[in-house]
C-alpha cells in the first residue's frame, strides 16, 4: 500500500507539472528538472551532480519527455533508462545520487518518465573527460558550475534536528545453529514532521566486549516493525523490504546476527552501538546499549 501511495503521489506531481507547462507556467525550480528527451550521458552526469549537490539532501525530480519551452509533451521511451543510467553513474566517483523511483506516467497517449533521486550522500564528485579530472559540480539557476568553498562547507556542516529514540528492550541468545543473535526494540518517542525511511543497506553496528570490537554490516542486520504478542498492528512503522518507513511515534525491532560468537565471553557484558542512517537526512538514528547473554 505504501509503494502504491508513493507512486500515486509522484504520478500526481508529474501530471501537475504537465498541466502547468501546458498553461505556460514556468515549473522548473531548484528541485525539478524537465527534459524534452533523454539527455546525452556525456553531459547529464555533471548536471545531475550539480543538481544533487545544490539540493542539500532534498529529493530532486527529473522528468523526461516534457518540453517547457514549447509547452508540449513529446514523451520519452522508458526502456532507454536501462542504457542511460549506468552510463551516467560510471562518471561519479564512488557514489552517485540514488535513483529512488522510476515511474512511467501516461498523458494523452504518450509517456513521460519520472526519475526521483535521493541526494543525502552529497557531496557528489564526478570525473570529467578533460582536466580537472575530478570536480564537485553545483547548480546555479539554470547552469552548472564548480562548487565554491562556502558551498562545500555548507554540505559538510549541514545537520538536522536529532530524532529522539530510546532502547526499551534487548537480549542476546543462541540460535539452533549455535550462532549468537541479538534483538533490540527501540521507540521513536516524538511526533515527526515527515516520514523518515531507514535503508537497511546503509545500516551498521559495532559490537564491543572488553578490549575487543567487531563491525557488522547490513547483511547481518534486519529491521522490522515491532509486533506485540497480541499481534496489535504498529501503524506508524512500515516494512518496505529493504527499508523501514516511520511516520511517527512507534516501535522498531532490530535483529542482529553475530558471526563472531565463538570469540565472546559469556560472563562479560556486551555493548552494541547501532547506527541507522535516515534517507535524505544528515543525522542517523543512533542507539547504544549494554546487554548480557541470555541462553534460550
Amino acid at each position: 500500500m505504501t509503494l502504491l501511495r508513493d507512486n500515486a503521489r509522484l504520478e500526481r506531481r508529474v501530471l501537475d507539472l504537465v498541466g502547468a507547462v501546458k498553461s505556460g507556467t514556468k515549473v522548473e525550480d531548484s528541485l525539478v528538472e524537465l527534459k524534452t528527451e533523454w539527455p546525452a550521458p556525456e553531459g547529464a552526469f555533471r548536471q545531475l551532480a550539480g543538481h544533487a549537490n545544490a539540493a542539500r539532501g532534498d529529493n530532486i525530480l527529473w522528468v523526461i519527455g516534457i518540453n517547457e519551452k514549447d509547452r508540449s509533451v513529446p514523451g520519452a521511451n522508458g526502456e532507454e533508462l536501462s542504457l542511460w543510467w549506468p552510463q551516467v553513474q560510471k562518471r561519479f566517483e564512488s557514489t552517485s545520487p540514488d535513483l529512488i523511483r522510476h515511474l512511467n506516467v501516461q498523458f494523452e497517449g504518450v509517456s513521460a518518465q519520472a526519475l526521483l533521486f535521493g541526494t543525502d550522500r552529497a557531496p557528489y564528485v564526478v570525473h570529467a573527460s578533460v582536466k580537472p579530472e575530478a570536480e564537485v559540480p553545483w547548480r546555479d539557476g539554470t547552469r552548472t558550475r564548480s562548487a565554491k568553498r562556502h558551498e562545500l562547507l555548507s554540505l559538510l556542516e549541514a545537520s538536522t534536528k536529532a530524532i529522539a529514540t530510546e532502547i526499551i528492550s534487548g537480549r542476546l541468545h543462541y540460535g539452533p545453529d549455535d550462532a549468537l543473535s541479538g534483538t533490540l526494540t527501540f521507540i521513536i518517542s516524538e511526533t515527526l514532521e515527515q516520514r523518515i525511511v531507514v535503508p537497511v543497506r546503509r545500516c551498521g553496528c559495532t559490537v564491543r566486549q572488553a578490549t575487543k570490537q567487531w563491525e557488522l554490516d547490513h547483511s547481518n542486520i534486519a529491521l522490522r516493525p515491532y509486533v506485540h504478542m497480541a499481534r496489535v498492528p504498529n501503524p506508524t512503522v512500515t516494512h518496505l523490504g529493504e527499508a523501514v518507513a516511520i511516520d511517527g511515534t512507534g516501535l522498531v525491532t532490530v535483529n542482529l546476527r553475530l558471526a563472531t560468537a565463538s570469540q565472546m565471553i559469556e560472563e562479560e557484558p556486551i555493548e552494541i552501538d547501532l547506527i541507522l542512517p535516515i534517507l535524505h537526512l544528515q543525522d542517523p538514528l543512533r542507539n547504544v546499549c549494554a546487554m548480557r547473554f541470555e541462553m534460550c
